[in-house]
């Protein structure tokens, strides 16, 4: 088994409610493989912010073959939060 399919089993089979903190092993590059089912996926985007390219993590739903966001914030209350984990990084080769 190779190093990405590795990576791909890992993040298939991790028991989310493990403990375990480090989750930068789970991510799994779009470059390798695209989710198989319909549903909500947290996800890294990256996008351009007055000319500065920056990284979040965020929810978004895999419908149709592509990504979109899960949805819109209107008139909401927070009532927990969490901190976000790191963005993946590509490895460099």
């Amino acid at each position: 088994m190779n190093k990405v399919e590795k990576l791909v089993e890992k993040a298939y089979n991790t028991d989310y409610n493990d403990g375990c903190s480090d989750v930068s092993e789970r991510w799994i590059p779009v470059s390798v493989l695209l989710p198989s089912k319909n549903g909500e996926y947290l996800v890294t985007v990256e996008y351009d912010d007055c000319g500065e390219k920056k990284k979040t993590v965020g929810i978004f739903d895999w419908c149709g073959g592509c990504f979109k966001p899960s949805f819109i914030f209107i008139n909401v209350r927070v009532t927990a939060w969490m901190p976000l984990p790191e963005p993946y990084e590509e490895e460099e080769e």
